[in-house]
């Protein structure tokens, strides 16, 4: 997962009617077992802690549904390193992405990334935390 400079980022959580969509649509299951960026569908949905993620196949979703906190982006793709350092939280870009101890991480900004890749450790602990009941900055 690299920084694309060249176009516009997308953010890791949208907006359908009601919903927060995990992953601007994309399987998470494809995305940690397989380190692929696959189109969920609709009919193979799941909601967990607030945001709706979409799985590409049925066996992708009961997968997920087995254990969502194994593939769910950590903070549901929430920036740790801002929330960390000002308590704000931040949607995450799915270009400023990083794999740590096999769990998937997303940055709002280049410095957060760069900043969490210098010490990982010190914000892998944010992971846990569950927060989207409330709005989040940065959402579309």
């Amino acid at each position: 997962m690299t920084q694309k400079s060249s176009r516009a980022m997308t953010r890791t959580l949208r907006r359908e009617a009601d919903l927060r969509i995990g992953l601007s649509g994309y399987s998470p299951v494809a995305l940690v077992e397989g380190e692929k960026w696959k189109t969920g569908e609709s009919q193979f949905k799941h909601e967990f802690q607030g945001v709706c993620y979409l799985l590409s196949s049925a066996e992708e979703l009961a997968r997920f549904k087995a254990s969502p906190e194994k593939f769910a982006p950590v903070l549901h793709g929430g920036d740790p390193v801002s929330l960390l350092n000002e308590n704000i939280v931040q949607t995450g870009h799915i270009e400023l992405g990083v794999t740590y101890h096999s769990r998937v991480y997303f940055f709002a900004t280049q410095k957060s990334r760069d900043e969490f890749l210098s010490n990982p450790e010190k914000f892998a602990t944010t992971q846990n935390l569950a927060f989207f009941n409330a709005e989040t900055s940065g959402e579309t």
